[in-house]
């Protein structure tokens, strides 16, 4: 045999296999989803098709036409999402199902409507189930590698398991209406029977049956209808029974009475059919419990018959069917001439002819009236019978034809009316004529009637003022007119508090300014059935006498302000200059203190020496005269230095004003402050650093000099045990840093946070002469420049000071805040 040839017999018995694999799916008894599911699987294991273990059945949706996604296998969770519901034509599932033919693709191409980021490349079988009418009951969907070429073989298969798949899924439902309509029967309200044409014993009872008479299903199946039935007996079933059997009739109905295990009585309404299946006969009986209708139809009896006012019922023959006593009474009807059955036309031409229709021909009167009724429409309409008694008539159409009609006598109803439209009259023309206006809403907050004057006073708003017109309507279009001065610019805000306002249960009493400058009080208060009545007085000239006191008391209360302000300033100024007074006597007393002990010392070291030269200068030498000068030169300056600290306090005091920066050339400063600490003191180093600073900064040349004159007179003043001193200054962005370090004496740590306070002297300074005033007055300086200063020392091993200050000056700044605390 060929190789070809045995192949193809391998692949037709791999399509026999597949196909009965498939069949044998519908004994299995599982949901159509799970059969659909099993019947991929078994799609995908048929070894010579060469698809994608990837597809999909949509089935049809009957009303829409639409495809809905009811079994897949491997589909992604975009796909299942995109493709829970196609339109009929939409992408290849849709034009399979609306061409009723075979979409193929080798790729993703145009048919492809549904796609979504990261799809790959595919190929598509798109196969459409079709029923024998060519119905489409769905569609089959395999996935195809990218470039797939289309196979008459894979074709033919593929519409074979398609029709496969519509007989099952026929069956399925064929099945599934079974069990639903055993269901419907089961589940029925109704009692259902089917009974055996000759033993009249019951084959089948439903659930309604068994739970209505208490019998269990095996005790049911052993009755006859003459079990359940009162006064049933056997000859009336054939009775009942036999013209269905015959075919004279397709069903008899008839009312009874069924009797419980428990003895308890029901009334019921049967209905029996006969059911021909072949040569089989059997009874369906459809049984219905009209106990509580039987009930309802005794209580509509008492129901008319204590009606307050005469019922009738005319048929679709307009022939009376019902009537109570009262609908005799209230017409004046002999009941004895017109019993249940009478024409409606012989009521009708009765009262023509007895008047009640007023003047005019009977004949033309009863005509009218007959062919209005003959419409069936529904109807109202008051009637007044010539002794004034005024009656209302209303009919109502019934279903099939013919329409009910009451009768009410409502003589003392419209004389009430009567005299309330009197009444409300009075109460008008009295609101009318009152001085301020009155408004009355509902309780839909719908406009009753409000006076003239209340429309006076609102006059932007006066066309809203219409009975019906709602209260948020009438207020919002009249704040967009500008009918109220606080709505302006907030309309929809002041609407909102307004209706809140309105809503309220309280009683409200408030003040209201108009747009146009008018002022109203406005008294609200809910009335009982839920609606608001209101009152608004004109209370303009009465606002324009408080405003004039208003304004004149606070003139007054002005005029007090502004005195008493005057006199807490002039207070303020007089408790200043005595703090100040406080400030500078505390100051020169400290100052003195110091001063006394610290010129002390040099004066004595003057008149010590000038005595010895006075005693001895005959016998001295040169050189003893030059040693005593020296003192008293070295005494002179010491004296210089303490003089300096008087103007240092003075300068302090001036750099609380304001001062203006100027270029300065920064490296000259620190070499003329140099130059003069070592010509006072010859024996002392300076180690000086400036190769990377700015060639000028802005600031004021003459303070920064004395800081740093400062700074280098400290370290040679507080360095007694070592001659070398270092300033070192230096470029950090856009500040300048300037340090001068010692190897002297340094300062206790617990003296550190002092330093920079007047007058405090560090306790490594005892002994050394110096006023406690330079480094408060060069901290002073630091800050007008917007600059800092900080000192870093260890005691016994020397002292660092670090001046910084901008390069580009915020003098102005620094001193305006400097000036300001």
């Amino acid at each position: 045999m060929p190789r070809r040839t045995r192949e193809d017999l391998r692949n037709a018995l791999d399509n026999q296999r597949a196909i009965n694999a498939i069949m044998q799916l519908l004994l299995s008894g599982k949901p159509l989803k799970a059969i659909l599911d099993e019947a991929l699987e078994i799609i995908f294991s048929v070894a010579w098709l060469k698809v994608a273990p990837k597809g999909a059945v949509f089935m049809s949706d009957a009303p829409t036409g639409d495809l809905l996604l009811v079994s897949e296998h491997h589909l992604s969770t975009e796909l299942r999402s995109l493709c829970a519901r196609i339109a009929l034509g939409q992408c290849l599932c849709g034009r399979a199902a609306l061409t009723k033919q075979t979409q193929f693709a080798s790729c993703v191409d145009h048919r492809h409507d549904i796609s979504f980021d990261g799809m790959g490349p595919h190929g598509h079988y798109n196969v459409p189930i079709l029923d024998k009418d060519s119905n489409v009951l769905g569609v089959l969907v395999l996935y195809l590698a990218h470039g797939h070429v289309q196979k008459d073989t894979e074709v033919e298969f593929l519409s074979i398991v398609a029709q496969t798949l519509a007989s099952i899924i026929e069956r399925k439902r064929t099945e599934e209406a079974r069990d639903s309509l055993a269901r419907i029967v089961q589940e029925s309200a109704c009692e259902i029977y089917e009974l055996d044409a000759e033993t009249h014993t019951f084959l089948s009872v439903n659930k309604a049956a068994l739970d209505n008479l208490g019998y269990s299903r095996s005790e049911m199946l052993k009755m006859t209808p003459a079990d359940i039935e009162v006064k049933l007996t056997h000859e009336r079933i054939l009775a009942v029974l036999d013209p269905l059997v015959r075919g004279e009739k397709t069903n008899e109905r008839f009312e009874t009475v069924h009797r419980r295990k428990d003895g308890s009585l029901y009334d019921v309404d049967v209905n029996v059919q006969v059911i021909r299946s072949g040569d089989k006969l059997t009874f369906a009986a459809i049984v219905n419990d009209i106990t509580e209708q039987k009930r309802l139809t005794k209580l509509l009896e008492t129901t008319v018959n204590n009606f307050p006012g005469g019922i009738s019922v005319m048929d679709r023959d307009l022939k009376l069917a019902l009537a109570n006593s009262q609908f005799y009474e209230v017409l004046d009807l002999p009941q004895e001439k017109f019993p249940l059955g009478s024409a409606f036309e012989d009521i009708i031409r009765y009262n023509a002819e007895r008047g009640d229709y007023g003047p005019g021909d009977v004949d033309d009167q009863v005509a009218v009236r007959v062919a209005l009724a003959s419409k069936f429409d529904p109807h109202r309409f008051e009637r007044i019978r010539p002794d004034g008694t005024i009656l209302e008539i209303n009919g109502q159409p019934i279903k099939g034809g013919g329409f009910i009609s009451t009768y009410i006598d409502i003589t003392q109803r419209k004389n009430a009316e009567r005299d309330a439209i009197q009444a409300q009259e009075r109460l008008l023309n009295a609101i009318e004529t009152i001085n301020e206006g009155f408004v009355l809403f509902d309780a839909d907050d719908r406009l009753v009637l409000c006076n003239n004057h209340y429309k006076e006073i609102y006059g932007l708003s006066k066309d809203l003022l219409v009975p019906g017109a709602r209260f948020e309507e009438i207020v919002r279009i009249s704040a967009e007119r500008g009918q109220y001065a606080e709505a302006i610019g907030r309309v929809d805000e002041w609407v909102s508090e307004r209706i809140a306002s309105h809503k309220s249960q309280d009683s409200r009493l408030f003040e209201q300014r108009l747009g146009d400058g008018r002022w109203l009080l406005v008294a609200e208060r809910r009335t009982p059935d839920g609606g608001s009545v209101g009152i608004r007085v004109d209370i303009t000239n009465q606002k324009l006498t408080e405003e004039k006191l208003r304004d004149y008391q606070q003139h007054l209360e002005e005029l007090v302000t502004q005195r008493t302000i005057q006199i807490e300033q002039q207070a303020g100024r007089l408790a200043e200059a005595l703090e100040r007074e406080k400030e500078v006597n505390e100051t020169q007393r400290q100052f003195v203190s110091i001063a006394t002990h610290e010129f002390r010392t040099p004066l004595a070291v003057i008149d010590g020496a000038a005595q010895r030269i006075g005693r001895r200068a005959a016998k001295m030498t040169p050189e003893e005269i030059a040693e005593r000068a020296e003192k008293i030169r070295s005494a002179i300056q010491q004296m210089i230095g303490l003089m300096e600290s008087t103007l240092a306090i003075e300068k302090s005091e001036q750099l609380k004003a304001p001062a203006r920066a100027e270029k300065c050339d920064i490296r000259a400063i620190i070499e003329s402050c140099c130059e003069q600490q070592i010509f006072m003191a010859p024996d002392y180093r300076i180690a000086i650093d400036m190769d990377d600073i700015p060639d000028s900064i802005e600031a004021d040349p003459a303070t920064i000099e004395s800081v740093i004159s400062n700074l280098l007179s400290n370290a040679i003043k507080y360095s007694p045990n070592s001659q070398d001193v270092a300033i070192a200054a230096r470029r950090m962005g856009e500040r300048l840093e300037i340090a001068v370090s010692d190897r002297g004496l340094g300062i206790d740590e617990d003296d550190m946070p002092k330093l920079f306070a007047r007058y405090f002297r560090a306790k490594t300074s005892t002994g050394i002469p110096g006023t406690g005033i330079g480094l408060n007055l060069a901290k002073m300086i630091a800050e007008q420049h917007d600059g800092e200063i900080h000192a870093e020392s260890r005691k016994g091993e020397g002292s660092t000071f670090v001046f910084r200050l901008p390069i580009r000056a915020a003098l102005s700044s620094a001193v305006d805040r400097s000036a300001a605390n």
